[in-house]
């Protein structure tokens, strides 16, 4: 199983991994939930499983949606990550993704970037490679201008946190 450091595209504080069973996984490499959406996400460099077992996956998230009231307003997202989309593929692929029933299906193509560059890619994640020396940059510029606490809560890229600091008056030079 490909091992994907989620943590640094989605906050702790909003995405939480779902831990499921070897035996009951459908073809998931990693499953996350928020308040308001349940990420599914399949990796298939070579595209040789996913157009098989996106059924079944959309129909894994469905059932984890309908466990309890908390899940059922979430939008459901199956993505799944290829180095590239094989032009075999097309015809394949353009039905799984028309297929509006369950959960939205999004295709990403790696193109020689790491797993976590293409999942900042879905717009719900942080651009990784926007934010790698986010603390040099942050302490050379910043610096001089912002309150230390505030410069520590942009180096976490926690902007809840910040935006309820700001409103609550608790950033002070």
């Amino acid at each position: 199983m490909t091992e994907i450091n989620w943590k640094k595209l989605f906050p702790e504080d909003e995405w939480k991994e779902v831990n499921i069973a070897a035996n009951t996984n459908p073809g998931f490499a990693l499953i996350l939930s928020s308040s308001y959406a349940i990420l599914g996400w399949i990796i298939d460099d070579h595209m040789s499983e996913a157009v098989n077992i996106w059924a079944d996956c959309q129909s894994f998230l469905l059932r984890l949606k309908n466990e309890s009231s908390e899940q059922r307003n979430k939008d459901l997202y199956v993505f799944v990550i290829c180095e590239e989309i094989p032009r075999e593929k097309f015809r394949d692929i353009e039905k799984i993704i028309n297929d509006t029933h369950g959960a939205r299906k999004v295709f990403l193509e790696r193109r020689g970037r790491s797993i976590e560059e293409t999942m900042s890619d879905t717009g719900l994640a942080k651009d990784v490679t926007r934010f790698e020396n986010v603390s040099s940059e942050i302490s050379s510029d910043l610096g001089k201008i912002l309150p230390q606490d505030i410069l520590e809560d942009l180096d976490k890229r926690n902007e809840k946190s910040i935006l309820q600091n700001l409103l609550d008056g608790l950033y002070k030079k």
